[in-house]
């Protein structure tokens, strides 16, 4: 970090030093137990811990927390050990004597904008929820041995940005705030992010035409819309429904002239396997038992399980919890990155690359295979699909390099992009179509 941008950490740092004993003379009055949420005001940390993603945290000291980011801090390229990292930083809600808590980017050498803002929105409510209780914490943060990248994403779009340091923006930096959003802001979104997508494109001296505008607002707002219909869960605990989605856009100019657009979509909900577990239409039932079981010897293996089956044939063309309600749902997601790659690459080979994390599966879209028209037994005669495997058949076994079991479990669903964006690279698909 620079040392402009370390003065003002540390000149924060003290300010809120000085809050916190404010505070002190009423420390007898304070509760040490850890802040409690009323029905009205479910926060995203008590979710969390309800669904057990929390983890003992190491480097904890009396009063100061430690909180180490890995060298690859990826959902997308690191999932377990991220998520590993994520659900430390929740666990310190349960420990009020907690004042201080590090995080130390030592030698980081990858972030991803997932792993970043799910990290971010963590911290950011875990300190209004202290502030509230009247136990407020304070936060330091050391970045050694990382590139211009890193540090770019920390300070403009990462945690150093939602902390308050309000630095300078780059010139060579585009950003998408996070979004927050429940139930009917979808639309809404979906064309703010359509507008960053834009702006990162005339980084490049190019733009979308109306109709391409038009398409790729509605396949966000089909991914945000399915959030906001598919995952909302139960509260037992407090009788009350619970959905929470994100999103934030980051993209960064090389001086050597092409540039990285990042965009990640998630929620806190139910997962889309769970989400699919309440289907009542027969349709999708028959299509996921015959699927599920010409892959029963690979689940009895462990080669597969049955939510990483599941959670593949819900990206399908036309699979959607609420086909008989509507028959265009379960065509965005894909649909959305198949028009990303299109245009998206750069002259030194990077290709586009999405993640879906949901529960404990995680899918990559990369290059390596594409949607194609299926095999018909399965989906019926015109149905686009993408099984991931050489003969593109949902009967199949799925290559394991795209379909993915993970240890760690995420209650919700992340959909991480990054696709490199190249004024030369599009320049010479457009003359190769021509």
């Amino acid at each position: 970090m620079k040392k402009r941008s370390y003065y003002r950490y540390k000149k924060l740092l003290i300010y809120k030093r000085r809050t916190r004993k404010v505070y002190k003379k009423r420390a007898k009055m304070r509760s040490k137990k850890p802040l409690t949420i009323r029905n009205n005001s479910i926060s995203d940390i008590f979710f969390l811990q309800e669904n057990n993603f929390t983890q003992k945290s190491r480097g904890l000291n009396n009063r100061i927390a430690t909180i180490y980011i890995p060298k690859v801090f990826s959902i997308t390229s690191n999932p377990d050990e991220t998520l590993n990292v994520l659900q430390r930083i929740v666990f310190l809600n349960k420990k009020p004597n907690i004042k201080e808590i590090h995080i130390k980017h030592i030698n980081c050498k990858e972030i991803g904008i997932a792993a970043s803002t799910i990290m971010d929105t963590i911290i950011l409510e875990l300190e209004s929820s202290r502030k509230k209780s009247r136990n407020p914490v304070d936060f330091k943060g050391t970045v050694e041995g990382a590139d211009d990248r890193i540090k770019a994403l920390l300070e403009a779009s990462g945690i150093v940005k939602h902390l308050g340091f309000n630095l300078p923006t780059r010139e060579n930096i585009v950003t998408l705030d996070l979004l927050k959003g429940s139930h009917s802001d979808s639309a809404r979104a979906a064309t703010k992010i359509t507008d960053y997508f834009v702006e990162c494109l005339e980084q490049n001296n190019f733009t979308l035409e109306m109709e391409g505008y038009s398409l790729v607002s509605n396949f966000l707002g089909e991914i945000l819309d399915n959030c906001s219909k598919h995952a909302k869960i139960q509260i037992r605990k407090l009788n009350e429904e619970y959905l929470r989605w994100y999103a934030l856009g980051h993209y960064y100019h090389h001086e050597e002239g092409y540039g990285e657009c990042h965009l990640v979509i998630f929620n806190y909900g139910k997962t889309i396997y769970q989400g699919l577990q309440d289907t009542t239409d027969e349709y999708v039932n028959e299509i996921l038992e015959k699927i599920t079981n010409a892959h029963s010897n690979n689940i009895e293996r462990g080669n597969s399980t049955k939510e990483s089956i599941w959670t593949l044939v819900a990206l399908q063309e036309g699979i959607s919890r609420l086909k008989h309600q509507d028959k265009t749902h379960g065509t965005g997601t894909i649909t959305l990155l198949e028009a990303f790659k299109s245009i998206s690459g750069n002259r030194i080979g990077e290709q586009a690359i999405m993640s879906i994390t949901s529960g404990s599966t995680q899918i990559i879209l990369n290059n390596k295979y594409s949607l194609g028209k299926e095999k018909n037994e399965i989906l019926g005669q015109g149905f686009k699909s993408i099984a991931f495997n050489k003969e593109n058949s949902l009967l199949e076994k799925p290559d394991s390099e795209n379909i993915r079991v993970l240890k760690n479990f995420f209650p919700g669903t992340i959909i991480e992009m990054k696709f490199p964006l190249d004024e030369k690279y599009i320049k010479k698909i457009k003359e190769d179509k021509k």
